[in-house]
């Protein structure tokens, strides 16, 4: 993977912080923008140098998750629920609403 230029990264970084001040939470950043691990957290690191972002400021308004990364027994549960293709991992949007925690599939 080549390196991204300092206009490139700029530019992007603008974008991260964006989806950052939305709350989106960091996965969905991640697939929204193309970002592996390693460059969400060179975002993350810059903001932090930068003083754009401090310790505790990053509240993601929910999460999301992957099916298989679930529990088994809701893993089942979710495969009868939701019409899943064979192979395919999807996403499951994560969030407390009313001290109830709400799964739902995230498209």
């Amino acid at each position: 993977m080549a390196r991204k230029s300092k206009k490139e990264f700029s530019a992007e970084h603008e974008l991260f912080l964006q989806a950052v001040q939305e709350g989106l939470p960091l996965l969905e950043i991640m697939e929204t923008l193309g970002l592996s691990r390693t460059q969400v957290n060179a975002h993350l690191l810059a903001a932090y140098k930068a003083g754009t972002l401090q310790h505790g400021d990053y509240e993601a308004k929910y999460e999301l998750v992957r099916l298989y990364s679930l529990p088994g027994t809701l893993q089942q549960v979710l495969l009868r629920l939701v019409a899943i293709e064979e192979g395919e991992n999807p996403l499951f949007k994560v969030e407390v609403k009313d001290n109830a925690v709400v799964l739902s599939h995230y498209a």
